[in-house]
């Protein structure tokens, strides 16, 4: 959140992220194009991820969007805190995925796809 990219408005405000434009605008505006960024206001958004003790232990907190301000608004109604139904939803999501690759792990077309060079092992294997 507004280190790599911001969102503007029509009217020249500027946001941290595009989903939080529509959530009553004023209290996640961090500037305007007139008057430029207001760094105090982008302070409040950001956190450092430790206010979920259960995440500090958890195996699958690298893989995990733990890190999306926005999703932790959204879900928890705080930027560093991951809500119930998020982590959740990630701990299945990530399961799933890692039982997807684990099936099509040396599969032709998937393996070809996760080495980056799908044309050079298709012709090598011609």
């Amino acid at each position: 959140m507004g280190r790599g990219e911001f969102a503007f408005t029509p009217d020249g405000g500027i946001y941290l992220c595009e989903r939080l434009v529509g959530d009553g605008g004023e209290p996640h505006r961090i500037g305007s194009v007139e008057r430029g960024i207001e760094v105090g206001r982008m302070a409040c958004h950001h956190g450092d991820g430790s206010r979920n003790q259960e995440c500090v232990g958890c195996t699958l907190r690298d893989c995990c969007m733990n890190w999306c301000g926005c999703s932790n608004y959204f879900s928890s109604g705080a930027y560093d805190r991951v809500g119930p139904f998020l982590c959740a939803s990630e701990r299945a999501s990530i399961q799933v995925a890692g039982e997807v690759l684990e099936r099509l792990d040396g599969v032709g077309a998937w393996y070809d796809h996760l080495s980056g060079m799908p044309g050079i092992n298709a012709v090598q294997r011609a």
